[in-house]
């Protein structure tokens, strides 16, 4: 699967490791990409050969656009096995079966799926990632009209502050979020956020990108999704988050930030300088 052709506009760095293929005499192998529980199960009722979606690689895409379930590459019944794709011994089609206990995909999956806006955040966030990838311009509610290239351009920025440029010392930025919008992730090792982006759990990116998410919208956030936790005051949400951010005078990794907002498009450039020029090194964090 050439990823690249697929998604010309990706950085190599966007996408997950590849798939770990395990030589077993050829009659199945071990796919270690994050999938969709149900887009497999669905293949294998409607008689379809199973297949990975190239959109499931990208790092940012916690949720399968689709059912909007977490994606997973372990097995759902015993949460330790691979999946893997073998031959069925009756009817012979390829099926996606646990390569540790052999079950099948035939969870009782519900007629509606689980949701809630802060779901509807990330999968709406997802969906225009995916577009972008492929060439299609954004949808206009994150950026304005922008194109593909700059919504993407902004994005990698974005990962580059929270990880590099912020008073909380690289990721840890996103441990003090989890705090206010996922209190079960708000545990993490601080080391744990200096990882890349694609060697983080799902769980865990997917907060990645419910940050960025809250980054590009500002307080239009609460006007689009009924969201009930903020991981600041709904007075605060334009300057999140580069009140957080270090000037570039204070810090040396900040030096071509302000560079980089000049090339942002006129709102959220406005945003950033803004809030970024007014805080200093005292300026307290979400674990204040």
């Amino acid at each position: 699967m050439d990823l690249c052709s697929q998604m010309p506009n990706v950085s190599v760095f966007s996408f997950l490791p590849s798939a770990m293929r395990v030589q077993n005499n050829f009659r199945h192998s071990t796919i270690s990409i994050p999938s969709c529980h149900r887009c497999l199960y669905e293949q294998e009722r409607d008689e379809q050969p199973p297949f990975w979606k190239a959109d499931w690689v990208l790092a940012l895409l916690p949720r399968c656009p689709k059912h909007l379930s977490l994606l997973s590459e372990h097995c759902p019944r015993c949460s330790l096995g691979l999946l893997s794709v073998r031959s069925h011994p009756g009817h012979g089609r390829l099926v996606v079966r646990c390569a540790a206990c052999f079950s099948g995909l035939y969870l009782p999956f519900q007629d509606q799926t689980v949701t809630s806006p802060y779901i509807n955040l990330v999968a709406a966030f997802g969906k225009t990632l995916i577009a972008t990838c492929r060439g299609s311009d954004p949808d206009i509610m994150w950026l304005g009209p922008v194109g593909a290239n700059t919504f993407l351009m902004v994005v990698d920025d974005l990962i580059r502050m929270l990880l590099n440029n912020n008073s909380n010392d690289g990721y840890a930025l996103l441990n003090c979020f989890a705090l206010a919008v996922d209190p079960t992730l708000a545990t993490l090792p601080r080391a744990l956020w200096r990882r890349p982006i694609y060697q983080l759990s799902v769980r865990h990116r997917e907060l990645v990108a419910a940050v960025i998410a809250f980054s590009l919208l500002g307080s239009q956030v609460t006007r689009r999704f009924e969201l009930v936790r903020l991981p600041v005051p709904v007075s605060q949400l334009d300057s999140f988050p580069f009140s957080f951010l270090l000037r570039p005078s204070l810090h040396p990794g900040c030096v071509q930030l302000e560079e980089r907002i000049g090339h942002w498009p006129l709102l959220l450039k406005e945003r950033a300088r803004r809030y970024l020029l007014r805080q200093g090194r005292d300026s307290v964090g979400f674990c204040a």
